[in-house]
């Protein structure tokens, strides 16, 4: 079995009571079967704190107090880690922020976003990202047919988006071309048509079209955002602020920080481009990351100034309140397939006047 991670993964080290958005706080916390038996076995006032703060029902679950675990304390630390060490934390717990993907005969780990530790590692570092790969002896499933092909045009479309002599309007839009020509080879089956592509890909000039528009998209994604499940209330603030910007004053879509995008949106092609390999939607997951890079961006240049929030905070606040949500991102599945919002062409056209030269809505 083949394993991949980023170069960043094995940097990461939680930064406990420093963290200024606890993930022990704010939404539920899943206790693992195992675990929940190794906290049966706890003797003394602490084995019956146990009892009283997990749920004995499935799936079991700590009784939040007041939307924080009952087993943070006022230092913003764990009680179970200090008393019983990590052997008895809930997988959740022990895994978090990292996330674990198998395809067949691939197995991928990263970091997520919502972590603001991770997130500064993810977004803050000038280098590209590299991405490492070593062979496990782990039995491997079944070879999914179309996991080579797919895993290629990913490779080939992070180094598109890595690519620093283009613009990143331009490696936005050829990376949303492609895709849509890798989805026609894919739904067509054609695996051969897809090789050829991936290493024989011609780009194609489309002719500038007006920009126009935009106004109107930014008010319907941001709309669209707030229909959403809302975790926190500062994302709440913050795409509301947005939306009246965007209705009532001038946005600037100038000086942008160009790297901090790129690696924002590697990290969406990396996390989701191979599920498309059990439902096909490769287009949809290149669509999502483009939207994502396309609200954060929105969000920022509206709001930084009022809100005196970072690209960096309002990605992660982005990636807690949308990929943390099962919810969100059912909603977000269904609007790829049935909306306006994310046609690629106006994606695209979002794109050039988001990234392109500086613009003033």
């Amino acid at each position: 079995m083949k394993f991949r991670i980023p170069d960043y993964y094995d940097k990461f080290k939680c930064i406990g009571s420093d963290c200024t958005d606890s993930c022990c706080a704010g939404w539920d916390i899943t206790v693992n079967d195992e675990t929940y038996e190794k906290y049966t076995l706890v003797k003394g006032s602490f084995g019956d704190r146990l009892m009283r703060s997990v749920s004995s029902s499935r799936p079991h679950h700590f009784l939040m107090e007041e939307g924080r675990c009952p087993f943070l304390n006022q230092k913003n630390l764990c009680d179970i880690y200090i008393h019983l060490g990590e052997d008895f934390l809930c997988q959740i717990c022990t895994d978090h922020p990292r996330f674990y993907e198998v395809y067949g005969s691939r197995q991928e780990a990263g970091l997520g976003l919502v972590c603001e530790e991770a997130a500064r590692l993810i977004l803050t570092n000038k280098k590209k990202v590299r991405f490492l790969d070593e062979n496990l002896d782990e039995k491997a499933e079944e070879e999914e047919p179309w996991l080579e092909p797919l895993t290629l045009a990913r490779d080939w479309i992070i180094r598109l988006l890595q690519d620093r002599e283009q613009t990143l309007e331009r490696r936005l839009r050829q990376t949303l071309s492609a895709a849509a020509v890798f989805q026609e080879d894919y739904i067509r089956d054609d695996m051969e048509a897809m090789y050829l592509h991936i290493h024989k890909w011609e780009t194609k000039e489309r002719v500038q079209k007006p920009r126009t528009g935009l106004r109107e998209w930014f008010t319907e994604c941001l709309e669209f955002l707030l229909d959403l499940e809302i975790l926190t209330p500062e994302w709440k603030q913050a795409l509301s602020q947005a939306s009246f910007m965007f209705r009532e004053r001038d946005i600037c879509f100038s000086d942008f920080d160009g790297i901090f995008y790129e690696h924002l949106i590697v990290y969406f092609i990396y996390r989701y481009f191979l599920k498309s390999v059990y439902d096909f939607q490769l287009l949809d997951k290149v669509k999502f990351a483009v939207f994502s890079c396309l609200a954060v961006r929105g969000t920022e240049a509206a709001v930084s100034r009022e809100e005196s929030l970072t690209s960096l905070e309002i990605a992660r606040l982005y990636s807690k309140e949308i990929e943390y949500s099962e919810e969100n991102m059912e909603a977000v599945n269904e609007e790829l397939l049935f909306s306006d919002m994310f046609d690629t062409q106006r994606l695209s056209d979002m794109v050039s006047a988001v990234f392109g030269s500086s613009y003033l809505i």
